[in-house]
């Protein structure tokens, strides 16, 4: 057990990973614990962990012992590092300046597109926002609405990069 922590870390903050030595083939895992394990990929936290599977914090840790205690986890890191995500309000923005030129259709355009992207609203990375105006661009056919919504969007981007 060189290299892995002597106790199992049971902060929210903490990610684990699945080891790379004991499989849990052959092992008697409840559904429970089969949730949890298929959720455990070195960079999701417990705390995002228990939010993706509907459980508290506290639950998950005590499954994720288990598993650490079966040698089917590792600690991958001891702290989350800070990724930073599109603030709602630029979703406020959009689904707004959409709304103006499609109508009522704008918010299931607008999640239909993020979900396409394989994305979460909340968690939607800033690197991404070109990628989702373009394609959501894409659901406005008449092309002077698109350039302007475009344009707009453009300028609202620029108001807060400033």
């Amino acid at each position: 057990m060189a290299g892995k922590p002597r106790k199992f870390i049971a902060q929210p903050h903490v990610i684990y990973k699945k080891s790379e030595i004991k499989s849990a083939s052959g092992l008697n895992l409840r559904s429970a614990e089969w949730a949890v394990l298929t959720q455990v990929n070195g960079i999701q936290s417990i705390e995002e962990i228990a939010q993706v599977l509907a459980m508290t914090a506290k639950e998950v840790a005590h499954i994720m012992y288990n598993l650490y205690t079966h040698g089917l986890i590792d600690v991958a890191q001891l702290e989350k590092t800070e990724k930073h995500f599109v603030e709602s309000e630029f979703f406020d923005i959009l689904q707004q300046k959409l709304m103006s030129v499609i109508g009522p259709v704008a918010p299931y355009v607008i999640d239909d597109t993020i979900q396409d992207m394989e994305e979460d609203k909340r968690k939607f990375p800033p690197e991404r926002i070109a990628e989702l105006i373009e394609l959501i661009s894409e659901e406005i056919s008449d092309e002077v609405k698109k350039v302007a919504f475009q344009s707009e969007m453009l300028q609202y981007l620029k108001k807060k990069l400033i």
